[in-house]
């Protein structure tokens, strides 16, 4: 019997392609804690939680019967993609878009310092962002990084920047040195703050 834990994504996806649903969810546990990081920033704003998580999963098993194995993206970069978009799809047909800031599909993941490329386009074979929404994509993301700069204490970026990031309220807790009362707390002021200055 193989041993379904030793395939990487790409081949797992193949996998699901022929009929082996083994694979599928071997690939649904490993890219379930990547669904939750990028549904996070709408919990934070009043999203519907495992609603979303659920619209992602959709994201994801779309991303592996359409992987193409042969072409240039990796699958964790396709599988990003889709689960985003079926997100923002998701949120967008609830007719949220005035009470969230996801006009142009904007992630608070940016807030994070990392140099890693979560929350930013890919190319996936099926769509590629011209320079010019890149260009106003990223001046949107600049003007929402300042935005929260300009309204957030230090400890509430770094609290929202660990939140942002899967960290749970101990780890966060333990990052700020404060307690986890504390960090409760700055979530909750987060929260406000944010959605009055979105729906203002």
């Amino acid at each position: 019997m193989k041993d379904i834990g030793l395939y990487n994504d790409a081949q797992l996806s193949l996998m699901y392609q022929q009929g082996d649903e083994a694979a599928g969810s071997e690939l649904a546990s490993r890219y379930r804690p990547l669904i939750k990081r990028c549904t996070r920033p709408y919990f934070l704003l009043g999203g519907d939680g495992e609603d979303l998580i659920q619209e992602g999963m959709i994201g994801l098993v779309h991303s592996m019967q359409s992987f193409d194995i042969e072409g240039t993206a990796s699958f964790k970069s396709y599988a990003e993609v889709c689960i985003r978009r079926r997100i923002l799809d998701a949120i967008k047909a609830a007719g949220r878009l005035k009470h969230m800031p996801l006009n142009s599909g904007l992630s608070l993941d940016e807030l994070k310092d990392s140099d890693d490329s979560m929350g930013l386009p890919l190319a996936d074979g099926a769509y590629t962002p011209s320079p010019e929404e890149l260009i106003i994509e990223q001046e949107e993301k600049d003007s929402l990084y300042l935005m929260c700069r300009s309204i957030l204490s230090p400890l509430e970026r770094k609290v929202l920047s660990g939140y942002l990031e899967g960290l749970s309220y101990e780890e966060i807790a333990a990052g700020c040195q404060k307690p986890v009362k504390s960090v409760d707390s700055a979530l909750q002021r987060i929260r406000k703050k944010l959605a009055a200055a979105f729906s203002g």
